[in-house]
C-alpha cells in the first residue's frame, strides 16, 4: 500500500482555452530525466493518485473557492513531490489535510457520480431469460438457480455483473481498493 500526500492545485486557463496544469517535469525530482519523456516517467511515478476535478465547479463557473477562469483539481502524490511542487508553485499547489481530500473527493470530484453502476443491459437480458424460463415448462430447480442469479446481478456488494457499486464514490472504500493512504 502507498502512503501519499494530498495536493490541491488551481488549475488556470491558457489564451486558447485549454487548462494550464502546473508543468511537474519542471520539479527537481524530474531533473536527472534525460528526455521528456524520461521527465514525465519519472513524474508519473511520484504520482499515486491522478487527477481528481472539481466537477461542481469548472472553468467557467464562479465559487467562493474557485472564481471563473479556473479550476481546482486534487493529486495525491509522494512527499517529495508534494514538497517540490509547493515550493516551485506556491500560489497554485498547497497541500490537504485528510479531511479536506475526502470533502473534496466526495462533494467536488466524485459528486457527479452516481452510488451505484447498473448495467442496463445485463439487467434485460436476465429479465428476458427469467421470462422466457417463466413461460416455459421448466423445473423449479432450473428457475430457482436462475433467480439466484437475478439476485447476486441485483446486488452490488456481489460480483455477478449487474448492479456493481461505485467504490470511487466514496473516499474510504477509494482508498482501500486503490490501495494507498494519506500520510
Amino acid at each position: 500500500m502507498a502512503d501519499g500526500v494530498p495536493i490541491r492545485v488551481v488549475i488556470g486557463l491558457r489564451p486558447n482555452g485549454h487548462a494550464d496544469h502546473p508543468d511537474w517535469t519542471t520539479l527537481p525530482l524530474a531533473a536527472s530525466g534525460v528526455t521528456k519523456e524520461d521527465k514525465e516517467h519519472l513524474v508519473k511515478a511520484q504520482q499515486i493518485v491522478t487527477w481528481v476535478y472539481d466537477k461542481a465547479s469548472g472553468h467557467a463557473e464562479e465559487t467562493a473557492d474557485s472564481p471563473a477562469g479556473q479550476q481546482l483539481g486534487m493529486l495525491v502524490v509522494s512527499q517529495q513531490f508534494a514538497d517540490e511542487a509547493v515550493l516551485t508553485f506556491p500560489s497554485l499547489v498547497t497541500v490537504m489535510t485528510e479531511p479536506e481530500a475526502q470533502v473534496f473527493w466526495e462533494s467536488k470530484g466524485h459528486a457527479h457520480m452516481p452510488e451505484e453502476n447498473i448495467d442496463q443491459s445485463r439487467l434485460q437480458a436476465l429479465k428476458a431469460q427469467k421470462d422466457l424460463l417463466d413461460s416455459l415448462q421448466v423445473s423449479a430447480q432450473v428457475k430457482q438457480e436462475n433467480d439466484s442469479r437475478i439476485m447476486k446481478a441485483l446486488d452490488p456488494d456481489d460480483a455477478e455483473p449487474g448492479v456493481r457499486r461505485n467504490t470511487d464514490k466514496s473516499w474510504t472504500e477509494a482508498k482501500l481498493r486503490r490501495g494507498f493512504g494519506i500520510l
